[in-house]
């Protein structure tokens, strides 16, 4: 999944829940950019386990949170994805 429009967020607290820090992250996404964000891509050691869906996905109040090994620890990269962008120019 390709991101269309998307921030590098930065939360390094390991007190902070996950999915704390998206929710914060895709709040002021949507502030700034007038758009909910639909993706995130996060560290694989940052994805919790989770017994009840062991190869995904995570799904964080409308985020699909993917891992990527390219993102460093304690940080998200949160945005748009493409094909959001191609049903809204649609509609």
């Amino acid at each position: 999944m390709k991101l269309e429009e998307g921030m590098l967020w930065q939360d390094s607290d390991k007190k902070h829940p996950l999915a704390a820090k998206i929710k914060e992250a895709a709040a002021w996404f949507a502030e700034k950019y007038g758009a909910a964000p639909d993706v995130c891509y996060v560290h694989p050691e940052m994805l919790p386990a989770d017994k009840d869906m062991p190869d995904g996905p995570h799904i964080i109040d409308g985020v699909e949170v993917l891992a990527s090994r390219f993102i460093n620890r304690g940080l998200l990269w949160i945005g748009v994805a493409s094909q959001s962008q191609e049903k809204l120019k649609a509609s």
